[in-house]
């Protein structure tokens, strides 16, 4: 998700970055810049929420030359869960590690560059989390899963993104049953 949020200087020109909690919200401008008195900066953010439910995160803008918190704010996000693409069930044995494929045909006329992101990188780890996929051919997915030590279901989501829009063009759904 894309937003932003519009910053008012105070009443002095400061050298300032803003900063976030957490890797999932990217903003921009991501350097220091200097924020004019009484001007209005734009500060775009980058949101990726990869499990529904509410999500918190605090942006800070910190004075570069005296190293102080000018202001902060807290971004609290209700997150849906995604449009399911496709549904997979996939059973693990108690210590044992599991391999599986997912096949991607890309639907453009022309080659695209992916990305994929995982909800639970603890459980599931990928052969490629980038990959190329020439117009109109199929690609498999290498998932790897994780030797686990307990009886447990998950909900994974994994996400395929268009690297240079980053938009998503699918979304899986794969439950993970261990016993």
């Amino acid at each position: 998700m894309r937003s932003s949020l519009l910053i008012r200087g105070t009443h002095s020109t400061n050298l300032v970055r803003c900063c976030s909690n957490s890797k999932d919200l990217q903003l921009h401008p991501s350097e220091p810049f200097v924020l004019s008195p009484f001007a209005v900066q734009e500060l775009s953010m980058n949101i990726r929420c990869l499990l529904p439910g509410i999500k918190y995160f605090q942006i800070t803008m910190v004075n570069q030359a005296l190293e102080q918190i000018l202001q902060s704010w807290l971004l609290v996000l209700s997150c849906q869960k995604p449009s399911i693409s496709k549904a997979f069930q996939v059973h693990l044995s108690i210590g044992k590690e599991t391999a599986k494929r997912i096949t991607y045909t890309n639907p453009y006329p022309q080659d695209r560059r992916f990305v994929l992101h995982c909800s639970h990188p603890h459980l599931l780890q990928l052969r490629e989390y980038e990959f190329i996929v020439e117009a109109g051919k199929p690609y498999l997915m290498g998932l790897y899963f994780l030797p686990q030590h307990f009886i447990f279901t998950e909900t994974v989501f994994l996400y395929l993104n268009d690297a240079l829009a980053d938009k998503n063009e699918e979304a899986y759904c794969i439950k993970v049953v261990c016993q």
